[in-house]
């Protein structure tokens, strides 16, 4: 298909994640081990937005009308076919530009006992619908993502293994950054070239906002000490300043000085974000099996800072504001300037870093500029592996109905898994009696989520699987694209409710 057909089909998800995004999308390769209605949901949210391919690995099994009942891939002219060809077939045709195939296994749990490494580091994503802990502890350590989904009856759940998450790409509200407390030389002598007092008042109500929060901020120190205001006195005494040099009562640029007043008297020159970041980076970056870019480029970073006063790069946004035109165009090719000249300076530094270590390691520019555009809110979290984390006890104690959910789900999981059967009504003591590998205790609450289970019998309801497979694409894409915050790492939905609730289990 050609590229300009390829950005028409795209047009919307390109303004979420953009043609770098996009590209990430394209070369993923996804694999799905033994599909279930939920993990189906998932990829097709990947073959909708275009992902490069996915492999689907299943028993092989003939379609039968029983398999039509909740399969939305599935048709009666699919009757006799192979399940896991017709499936994978299915799901292309919703997006041509995706290859796909299909492996047909005699065994699910021969097929993951036998499997070397080389075959998991094809894959950027593995999907799963139970927790097998040699699989989790396989694909940790080949740092491949592993999603584990499932939903049964009215419950879902959702788990995301990976060692850590580097995103910087975050796509904040907003990512201005005016430095109004901290203005550079070119910003100064823009603003000392404005005679606000002496200008006609169609030139008076034209002047950017930040340019008379400058001026009435230089005026305020002057005045008292070089201090800024840091009260709630002095704030509102500085708003009355800004308010005193209206000439007329609707100037909607002294409107939005004042409105915007409050941004400025933050001294803080980057989030605790970031420190916890720079608190780890001779962890990760003295590391050769934890140095990625990610950590290459926060290296430089935080020397960038040491050598700037505290301060990141500028990333060289401009709110809307009232001004004219040339006005505008002025202040904004002045933060540009500066924005630029940050990341030249980042640059030479990043080299020096580059050139420290012991391999050589090339950075293409575009990330470089992503990274330096977005520095002030890159994200980090280190992940779990295990299945009953520390705070496990203290997240499933607390006895509410979705740590209950979460705490069946982990039951029913190990009584599957035990078996190779889907419990029934029947069984529901024998599932109560296993909540004790888990958890000293059991309660009300906790019988009836079990029950809730048992009833369905593995049955998935089309309407929990589509809300559920949902999320898991919107998050598998987050993991491919490297954007966006992710969910770390836990989510159960109680569809009886209608409430989803996330938990960090580590």
């Amino acid at each position: 298909m050609a590229q300009v057909n390829k950005q028409e089909k795209y047009d919307r998800q390109l303004r979420l994640w953009a043609n770098n995004g996009q590209s990430s999308l394209e070369s993923a390769s996804i694999l799905v081990i033994e599909p279930t209605i939920t993990t189906l949901e998932l990829l097709k949210n990947l073959v909708l937005p275009g992902i490069g391919h996915f492999t689907i690995v299943g028993v092989d099994k003939d379609i039968d009308e029983d398999d039509l009942s909740n399969n939305f891939y599935l048709s009666d002219d699919d009757i006799g076919k192979s399940k896991i060809d017709i499936m994978a077939a299915n799901l292309r045709e919703l997006n041509t530009d995706v290859e796909s195939s299909a492996f047909k296994v005699d065994s699910i749990d021969l097929f993951l006992a036998t499997q070397e490494d080389k075959f998991w580091t094809n894959y950027d994503l593995v999907v799963m619908n139970w927790q097998i802990p040699s699989i989790i502890e396989k694909l940790d350590q080949l740092n491949v993502p592993l999603f584990v989904i499932n939903s049964i009856g009215f419950y879902g759940y959702i788990r995301i293994f990976k060692p850590t998450f580097e995103i910087y790409e975050t796509h904040p509200q907003s990512m201005i950054d005016l430095r109004i407390l901290s203005p550079w030389d070119e910003l100064i002598d823009y603003s000392n070239s404005i005679d606000l007092h002496n200008l006609d008042i169609e030139q008076h109500s034209q002047i950017p906002y930040l340019i008379i929060q400058l001026k009435a901020l230089q005026e305020w120190s002057s005045k008292h000490n070089g201090e800024i205001p840091n009260t709630s006195v002095e704030k509102k005494e500085f708003k009355d300043l800004l308010r005193s040099w209206k000439k007329e009562y609707n100037e909607l640029n002294f409107d939005e000085a004042i409105d915007n007043s409050h941004k400025i008297f933050n001294k803080t020159k980057y989030q605790s974000n970031v420190q916890e970041i720079f608190d780890k980076t001779d962890e990760y970056f003295n590391d050769d099996h934890k140095r990625t870019h990610f950590w290459i480029l926060v290296k430089a970073l935080k020397e960038f800072s040491l050598q700037n006063d505290g301060f990141l790069p500028l990333s060289g946004e401009l709110p809307d504001m009232d001004s004219t035109t040339e006005n505008y165009i002025t202040l904004q090719n002045i933060y540009k300037a500066k924005a630029q000249k940050d990341l030249e300076s980042f640059t030479k530094i990043l080299l020096k870093v580059q050139e420290s270590l012991p391999l050589p390691v090339t950075i293409p520019k575009e990330t470089i500029s992503s990274f330096v555009k977005h520095s002030k809110f890159l994200f980090f979290a280190q992940n779990s592996k295990t299945l009953i984390t520390n705070n496990f006890n203290q997240i499933v104690g607390e006895e509410t109905t979705s740590s209950q959910i979460l705490l069946s789900f982990l039951v029913y999981e190990k009584y599957y898994l035990t078996k190779g059967k889907y419990p029934k009504l029947q069984d529901l003591d024998e599932l109560i009696n296993l909540t004790h590998d888990f958890i000293a205790t059991d309660s009300d609450k906790l019988h009836n989520t079990l029950h809730e289970l048992a009833r369905s019998e593995g049955q998935e309801l089309n309407n929990i699987a589509s809300f559920i497979g949902g999320i898991g694409g919107q998050e598998a894409i987050k993991i491919i694209t490297s954007q966006y915050i992710p969910l770390v790492n836990t989510m159960v939905y109680d569809g009886i409710r209608s409430v989803t609730e996330r938990w960090k289990l580590d």
